[in-house]
């Protein structure tokens, strides 16, 4: 993974990365919900700094499409996540909430009310996780 974080790094505008990323995606994003269910995060963490990484190469026309994949599964792995990875988790979502704000507002409003409701409760207990720890 460290190694494909460097790939979509070094290679911003490079046509052939962004084929590649649209190829693997898939299969992270496989690992990813996987790997949510090891006692270990440092895989799952790993991953999503990968995903974080590519969605911000991904043109704005494309940024809708992404979250809507992403955001879902986000938050379907949020409530068993070990404290480190609900951190991660947390800091990914508002990162796209706040770089990306039409998409991430697009995303949301394809999730049914439930998930919608799991996604702002997550991100008001990272938001007072963060408040907590900057006090």
């Amino acid at each position: 993974l460290v190694a494909f974080q460097g790939l979509v790094n070094a290679t911003r505008a490079d046509e052939r990365a962004s084929e590649f990323m649209l190829i693997v995606s898939p299969f992270l994003i496989g690992q990813l919900y996987d790997s949510s269910r090891l006692s270990d995060p440092g895989l799952c963490i790993e991953i999503i700094k990968t995903l974080v990484l590519f969605f911000a190469q991904v043109s704005p026309e494309n940024q809708t499409a992404m979250l809507t994949i992403l955001v879902p599964i986000f938050v379907a792995i949020t409530p068993s996540a070990s404290p480190a990875l609900k951190t991660v988790l947390g800091q990914s979502l508002m990162h796209f909430a706040q770089s990306a704000a039409p998409a991430f507002k697009g995303a949301v409003q394809t999730l049914p009310a439930a998930s919608q409701q799991a996604l702002q409760t997550a991100m008001r207990e990272h938001m007072a996780a963060g408040a907590s720890q900057a006090a």
